[in-house]
C-alpha cells in the first residue's frame, strides 16, 4: 500500500513538472513567433529600402579649404566615390516619405583620403500633384567622417 501511494505521489509530481514545462514551451513558442514576425517586418522594410536604391560610381577631385589664425590652406586630391541613394520614397503611412544618400570616398594617391558622407531624411507630402510630383516638407540629418 505504501509503495502504491508513493508511486501515485511521484506520478503526480512528474505530471505537474511536465505541465510547467509545457506552459514554458508554449510561452517560448509565442515569443519566437513574435520575434519571427518582427524579423520578417524588418527584413521586408530593409529590402524595400534597398530595392528602391540607386548605386552610383564616380571619379573626381576633392578639395578642402580652411583658415586658422590667418593661415590659409588649400588642398585637393583625386578621389573615387561609391554612392547608395534613394531620393524620395513614400512610406505605407499616407503622406510620409524618406530619402537617404550614403557616399564612400577614397583616394588612390599617397594621401590615402577615405571618408563617409551620409544623409537621412523624413518628410511629409503637403500636396500630391501627381504620382511623381509633390510638395513636401521634411527634416534631414547628415554626418561626414574622414579617416
Amino acid at each position: 500500500m505504501k509503495a502504491h501511494i508513493t508511486l501515485l505521489l511521484l506520478s503526480s509530481l512528474l505530471s505537474a513538472q511536465t505541465a510547467t514545462d509545457l506552459v514554458t514551451f508554449e510561452k517560448f513558442l509565442d515569443n519566437s513567433n513574435e520575434v519571427t514576425a518582427i524579423l520578417n517586418d524588418t527584413t521586408m522594410g530593409l529590402y524595400n529600402a534597398v530595392s528602391h536604391s540607386e548605386i552610383e560610381y564616380g571619379e573626381g577631385t576633392f578639395a578642402m579649404e580652411g583658415s586658422l589664425l590667418g593661415l590659409d590652406k588649400k588642398d585637393s586630391t583625386d578621389i573615387t566615390s561609391y554612392t547608395l541613394k534613394s531620393e524620395h520614397q513614400n512610406l505605407p503611412i499616407k503622406q510620409l516619405n524618406y530619402n537617404y544618400k550614403i557616399n564612400y570616398y577614397t583616394s588612390g594617391d599617397n594621401d590615402k583620403l577615405q571618408g563617409i558622407d551620409a544623409d537621412f531624411g523624413m518628410g511629409y507630402n503637403l500636396v500630391n500633384i501627381s504620382k511623381d510630383e509633390y510638395i513636401s516638407l521634411g527634416i534631414d540629418l547628415g554626418v561626414s567622417l574622414f579617416l
